[in-house]
């Protein structure tokens, strides 16, 4: 049985997106360097492919052009930005909730160890493969709640503490 997106899913999208465009402003401003750009981008690329898989991919280039020297920092910092400002206002597509569902699932599952949490999430999962979008509200919660038991930054709900990653990525490199 097909069903399509709860009014729920697109609220709580809604109003996440809403919340991490006003963050935007405020981390634009701040971010002066390719390492806080690259954590700002850690924190959002799931965000970003669920609104604009392209985007996802042409922000994945623009770091690989500024690695090879093909792009300046400003226009790889305002070429960011905007692709995340347009990616978080794009229109909600199925297939890239989708896409971006299974693609976190790709990466929690790798962390989760209890067996019912995994049996849980693979029937959610396999549901929604199956063509029943009405699970997408559950997944995007048992996600979020699976992301705090095993001590993960919430990939469906990412929180732009820019300045605190860059600093234990900082001490990470040191060691």
């Amino acid at each position: 049985m097909k069903t399509g997106l709860g009014s729920d899913v697109h609220g709580m999208i809604a109003s996440r997106n809403q919340r991490l465009l006003g963050e935007l402003d405020v981390v634009e401003a701040q971010a002066g360097t390719v390492t806080e750009l690259e954590v700002l981008w850690h924190q959002l690329k799931f965000v970003v492919l669920e609104g604009d898989p392209a985007a996802y991919f042409r922000i994945r280039a623009l770091f690989n052009e500024y690695r090879q020297g093909k792009v300046a920092w400003e226009d790889l910092k305002q070429h960011v930005f905007a692709l995340f400002r347009s990616s978080l206002v794009a229109p909600l597509q199925e297939s890239n909730i989708i896409n971006l569902l299974t693609h976190i699932w790709g990466y929690l599952k790798k962390h989760v160890r209890e067996e019912e949490d995994r049996q849980q999430a693979l029937t959610l999962i396999r549901r929604l493969s199956d063509g029943d979008l009405s699970v997408a509200g559950e997944i995007y919660q048992a996600f979020s709640e699976l992301h705090h038991k095993y001590g993960k930054a919430d990939l469906t709900n990412p929180q732009l503490n820019v300045a605190e990653q860059v600093g234990k990525l900082e001490e990470i490199l040191k060691k």
